[in-house]
């Protein structure tokens, strides 16, 4: 009969032994490479996780800052927006008032006229005209009175003007 022996021979059992302590060894050693290997490539995956977190926050700041020139941009133009409105309020105030002397000037120019025509006509002419821009003046060159009829323009001859009623009318027409 063939077969298996039901006991070894103690050298196979010693041999056996020696091949399963052979392999235990082989896996403990292997297992120990693997393990050392684990390290490394957790080593390296911690790094390169490191890395790209360091580069992240790195993004991170560089959009703060740009967020924070884009605010202060912001703020720069508003102020310049500002700046422009009180610019046109004082272009505005300055052409109300550019009108205002314009007006003043054409005033100006219609008392010289009136000036200059006075300069050039009679003295009888001169207190009629001076009594017609003025109101009415008694030529008696007195203060009117309420008697005096102060409604109408009076005309009088040279003789009756006084060189003080002059100045005093002329003065007012100025």
């Amino acid at each position: 009969m063939g077969g298996i022996p039901r006991n070894p021979p103690p050298s196979s059992s010693i041999d056996i032994q020696l091949l399963l302590q052979e392999i235990e060894d082989s896996l403990d050693k292997l297992n120990r490479k693997l393990e050392s290997h684990e390290a490394n490539i957790n080593a390296k995956i911690d790094a390169f996780v490191a890395k790209f977190e360091k580069g992240f926050d790195a993004l991170n700041e560089g959009v703060s800052r740009i967020e924070a020139s884009v605010t202060s941009i912001e703020t720069k133009l508003i102020s310049i927006d500002t700046g422009l409105t009180s610019i046109n309020t004082t272009l505005a105030a300055i052409s109300t008032e550019a009108t205002s002397i314009s007006a003043n000037v054409k005033a100006i120019g219609v008392r010289l006229s009136n000036i200059n025509r006075l300069e050039t006509t009679s003295p009888t002419v001169v207190y009629t005209t001076i009594i017609q821009d003025t109101g009415s003046f008694n030529s008696d060159d007195t203060a009117p009175t309420a008697a005096d009829d102060e409604s109408a323009p009076k005309t009088s001859s040279a003789a009756d003007i006084g060189s003080g009623s002059c100045f005093m009318i002329i003065g007012r027409v100025m």
